[in-house]
C-alpha cells in the first residue's frame, strides 16, 4: 500500500518559560474536526534553567528533571503522531504515552511504578485508557506495546502499527495492533485479554516484563526503540 502524505501541520511552535509545577514540557495540539492544525511545545525551564553547557544531552543540576534531550524526545513524538494521525485524540492515553516513553526508553525513570503495577491497575489501565497527571498510562503504555513488540517478532513492530494509524486514523487501532502482531492479535482487546493473562500467570510483574515484554529492569539500557532491549542495536544507557 502506498503511504499517504497527509501531514496537517509541518511546524511546532517552542516555548520556553518558567511555568511553575511539576511538568517539565507538553505539547498542545488544536484540532479542526479529526486533524490537528496547529502544534506548540512548552518546556518548563523551572526545571532547564541550569543545563550543562558542555553537555549535548542536556543535564541540569536540577532534580527530577532527567536529560532535556529525552524530554524534547518524548514530546516530540507526541507532536508527529498528532500530525500525522487523524483522530490522534480518540486513542488511548496509555498507547500515546507509551509510545512517546518508548522512543527514549524509561526502565530507568519508571522502574518503581512499574514493579508496581499489578494486575487490577493494569486492568483498570485497559478499563480506562489511563488517567492524565498519573504514571500508569506512561509506564503501563510502555509495557503493553513492548508486549507487542516481542508479539511481533521484533520486526519493524512499531514501524507496522505507526503506519495503520497514519493511513487509517486513530480510529483503527485494532488494524494497527494486527498489523504490529503479524495476526496474532487481530483487535486490541484480543491483546490487552492476552497480557492480562500471560501476568497473571507470571511469578511476578518483574518476571512477566522479562519474558514476555523483553524489559529486563536489571538492565543499564533503557529500553529506547533503538536500543538493545527493544530493537536489538546497541546499549542504550539514559545518556
Amino acid at each position: 500500500a502506498t503511504t499517504k502524505d497527509d501531514t496537517s501541520v509541518r511546524t511546532i511552535e517552542m516555548d520556553f518559560e518558567n511555568s511553575g509545577g511539576t511538568t517539565l514540557a507538553y505539547v498542545l495540539s488544536e484540532f479542526t474536526g479529526n486533524k490537528t492544525t496547529k502544534l506548540s511545545m512548552r518546556v518548563n525551564m523551572d526545571f532547564y534553567d541550569k543545563l550543562n553547557q558542555t553537555d549535548v544531552n542536556g543535564s541540569t543540576s536540577t532534580a527530577g528533571a532527567g536529560y532535556l534531550d529525552r524530554t524534547i524526545a518524548h514530546e516530540l513524538t507526541h507532536a508527529v503522531m498528532s500530525a500525522n494521525i487523524d483522530n490522534f485524540a480518540d486513542l488511548p492515553l496509555y498507547i500515546s504515552e507509551g509510545a512517546a516513553e518508548l522512543t527514549h526508553g524509561i526502565d530507568d525513570e519508571r522502574k518503581t511504578t512499574l514493579k508496581a503495577m499489578d494486575v487490577n491497575a493494569y486492568q483498570t489501565l485497559f478499563n480506562t485508557g489511563g488517567t492524565a497527571g498519573t504514571e500508569q498510562p506512561y509506564a503501563g503504555g510502555y509495557a503493553f506495546l513492548r508486549y507487542l513488540n516481542v508479539k511481533g517478532g521484533h520486526d519493524h513492530t512499531m514501524q507496522r502499527f505507526m503506519r495503520v494509524l497514519d493511513e487509517q486514523g486513530g480510529t483503527a487501532i485494532d488494524a494497527a495492533v494486527s498489523a504490529a502482531t503479524k495476526g496474532a492479535f487481530k483487535t486490541l482487546a484480543e491483546a490487552t485479554t492476552q497480557f492480562m493473562a500471560d501476568l497473571n500467570a507470571s511469578s511476578s510483574n518483574v518476571a512477566f516484563y522479562k519474558n514476555y515484554c523483553g524489559i529486563d529492569l536489571d538492565n543499564p539500557d533503557t529500553g529506547s526503540i533503538t536500543g538493545a532491549d527493544a530493537w536489538g542495536g546497541d546499549e542504550e544507557p539514559a545518556e
